[in-house]
């Protein structure tokens, strides 16, 4: 979690409005607002940030709100000793976690590892397979939560027609991950159930530390990437004393469980498959989902012309963007190059070419009032040369991988740097290392971002989740911080590019 994150976390738990904190630590309440909503980096005050952890130790001390500050802080403190929370609140306020860590970790499972992890699975047959006959099943303990959840899984693959599977957890998940053959046989089982065709909407926890709710993301991105699952949040701060799991198949089976904080060692599973039963946990699910919003819109590559159009939709946004993508970007591609190269690789692809006259007049009126920063790693010469340079998102976009031709790629690069002399708001941020990162991430502050998968199988998530944009935001801003060319201006980027071309 950032600082504002926390800042906000603790001001839900407390019902602390701005101007209540405020009064305590004698600051403007608009200044506070700002620290929360991330807009101000955090305090460089410590004696501030002192005060406020001293505030929020006072006014937590109710048994709700102070399990869930100590769980956050992942402590044991006892709710009378207001010195030892405060110090531990400081200590979590002052902390810095590498984001910009996770988030690279994140990309490298996306890019290769979700799709190695969990290889296609055929349709097997279901001949000798337990499933469930009674009305209502308990089932005890972490045992009885894996043999119930393959009981269920099993009560789904034996239907004849597709369904819509409702699941939502926010129960601690060491009973899925804990045991590798258990973990195996259950992602074999769910690719199982998206193979035969059902779908699944899914709930997720996002009030979990940040790093938690990216790796949750993380395990689940291989299904994410068969396009058949809808991920949904619940907005809102919830204390996380009371747990729940609700897995459910419409008119077949409901998995149900309830725990309090870590407590599912003892706790019972029950499985019904009473239809009242099954239409009764359904309508709670349907109600909290009602409350929830989409997490992330997931487009594979069937899914092309909405996913032209969600990226279209997204660039009309106003504001400040980052974009780094495996090579350059579609945006900085001259209309008329694009239609050579259409021409050469995919002569039918007519709907590509006007969608990319759409961006690009969308864009030439975005830079004129908001600053958009490409990050770019220019390839080895030879790759130029030998026409191994991927054109960015083509296997999305475009319908398969295309490359350029060196006289392409270098009249790309010399559009880049006319924008770059001729646009104030146009950067480029120059950056070393490998040029093998398969993916796009492409953030606008405070709106949203894409996150583009482009090797194969490609897949596109389009995220507007403020937790997940001011991360993804950061990572691409730290990524320009630490290169040179972020910290040398316009115009010796400009020559760099210009001595690059000139290798040629």
């Amino acid at each position: 979690m950032q600082f504002h994150e926390k800042l906000h976390f603790l001001m839900e738990v407390t019902q602390t409005s701005n101007s209540a904190l405020a009064r305590y630590v004698v600051l403007d309440a608009s200044y506070i607002s700002r620290l929360r909503s991330g807009k101000r980096l955090p305090p460089k005050n410590e004696d501030l940030i002192g005060q406020m952890a001293a505030y929020f130790s006072r006014n937590c001390r109710e048994p709700h709100r102070h399990r869930a500050i100590t769980d956050a802080l992942n402590a044991k403190i006892s709710p009378s000793d207001q010195a030892m929370m405060a110090e531990a609140i400081a200590a979590w306020l002052l902390a810095k976690q590498d984001g910009y860590k996770m988030i690279r970790q994140f990309l490298g499972h996306l890019e290769g590892g979700a799709t190695e992890s969990f290889p296609c699975v055929e349709r097997q047959s279901l001949q000798g397979v337990e499933a469930p006959t009674a009305a209502v099943s308990i089932y005890y303990g972490i045992d009885g939560k894996r043999k119930a959840a393959v009981l269920a899984l099993n009560a789904v693959l034996a239907l004849r027609q597709p369904a819509t599977l409702l699941l939502f957890s926010d129960e601690e998940t060491s009973w899925m991950t804990e045991d590798p053959a258990f973990a195996k046989q259950w992602a074999e089982l769910m690719f199982q159930v998206i193979a035969r065709g059902h779908r699944m909407k899914v709930i997720h926890t996002i009030n979990r530390r940040f790093d938690e709710m990216l790796s949750a993301i993380g395990q689940w991105m291989p299904l994410y990437m068969t396009g058949g699952i809808e991920p949904f949040y619940y907005p809102k701060m919830r204390d996380g004393v009371f747990r729940r799991t609700l897995f459910i198949a419409p008119e077949t089976v409901a998995l149900v469980s309830s725990s309090v904080g870590e407590g599912t060692i003892h706790a019972a599973n029950e499985l019904h498959t009473d239809p009242k039963a099954i239409a009764a946990y359904e309508d709670e699910f349907q109600n909290y989902l009602k409350l929830c919003n989409p997490l992330m819109l997931i487009f594979t590559e069937k899914d092309r012309d909405a996913a032209l159009h969600t990226l279209l939709e997204f660039e009309k946004e106003g504001g400040i963007s980052f974009i780094k993508t495996e090579s350059l970007s579609l945006l900085t591609m001259p209309e008329e190059l694009l239609a050579s190269i259409v021409a050469r690789t995919s002569p039918s692809n007519d709907l590509f070419q006007q969608y990319h006259a759409w961006r690009l007049e969308t864009f030439h009126n975005n830079i004129r009032t908001n600053a958009f920063t490409e990050i770019v790693k220019l390839p080895d010469p030879q790759d130029v040369l030998g026409g191994r340079v991927k054109i960015a998102s083509s296997v999305m976009m475009a319908g398969g991988a295309h490359f350029y031709e060196a006289s392409e790629y270098l009249a790309h690069l010399a559009n880049v740097i006319q924008l770059l002399e001729r646009n104030e708001n146009y950067n480029v941020c120059l950056v070393q290392g490998s040029v093998e990162e398969r993916y796009t991430v492409y953030a606008k502050e405070n709106k949203g971002v894409l996150v583009a998968k482009t090797s194969q199988p490609p897949v596109m998530l389009a995220m507007s989740e403020s937790n997940m944009t001011a991360s993804f935001w950061d990572f691409l801003s730290t990524q320009c911080e630490r290169s040179a060319s972020g910290k040398t201006g316009k115009p010796s980027t400009a020559q760099q590019l210009k001595d690059y071309i000139a290798l040629f």
